[in-house]
């Protein structure tokens, strides 16, 4: 039987303030080096409130959330990653900090790291123009407030605050709700990549996705 998902910060990671009482209809605060650009306010459905909540940009100092909501990811939405919590739960810090030199961000509920996605640069001349949108994730108790599409704004603000062009991601072909999700925000499919992973007996073909920014 798998282990249980147990969805919040794991306390070997650090600390984080829960059950905060929030007030309804405030704005979503982004905590960026570059201006958001929209309205700053999120759609509430199921009673979720917005006040205080942020989209911040990690950095070393922040590498105790990094690795929380990163590993929450791999445990809860095992299918969603090509990685498991096992192959990241044995990195050392070194190797968790130098994929920090990455632009990640993540959302945070007060100091409740409960969504993350970051971005893959590529580098050279002839493919500075692209990047990979890498870690999507956003704890199940968030989703339907709209904190996805904030997420993807902010990070495709980034992109294009330095000169990406185009976005690119993989997506495994069952993960209709994701397809759904980036084809909405402009992703369209360009190719296949058949048996990507393998999940215990199942053969996983993976999709790929690109946005072009310009």
């Amino acid at each position: 039987m798998p282990a249980k998902c147990t969805c919040g910060v794991d306390k070997r990671f650090g600390e984080a303030k829960r059950n905060v009482s929030f007030e309804p209809f405030a704005a979503v605060r982004v905590l960026t080096d570059f201006p958001f650009r929209g309205s700053g306010r999120a759609i509430l459905k199921r009673g979720r409130s917005m006040d205080d909540v942020q989209i911040v940009k990690l950095g070393a100092t922040e590498l105790p959330l990094f690795k929380a909501i990163r590993l929450e990811s791999l445990r809860c939405s095992p299918s969603s990653f090509a990685n498991t919590e096992t192959d990241w739960s044995s990195l050392p810090n070194s190797e968790w900090l130098n994929r920090l030199k990455t632009p990640v961000y993540a959302v945070l509920r007060g100091d409740d790291p409960v969504g993350i996605m970051g971005l893959l640069l590529q580098h050279g001349e002839k493919k500075a123009h692209r990047a990979t949108l890498i870690m999507a994730y956003l704890r199940e108790s968030e989703r339907g407030a709209g904190l996805a599409d904030k997420l993807l704004s902010v990070v495709t603000a980034f992109a294009v605050e330095n000169g990406i062009r185009q976005l690119e991601l993989n997506v495994s072909d069952h993960n209709v709700t994701a397809i759904r999700f980036y084809e909405r925000h402009g992703f369209e499919q360009v190719g296949r990549v058949p048996r990507a992973l393998i999940e215990g007996d199942r053969e996983v073909d993976e999709l790929i996705m690109v946005q072009r920014l310009s």
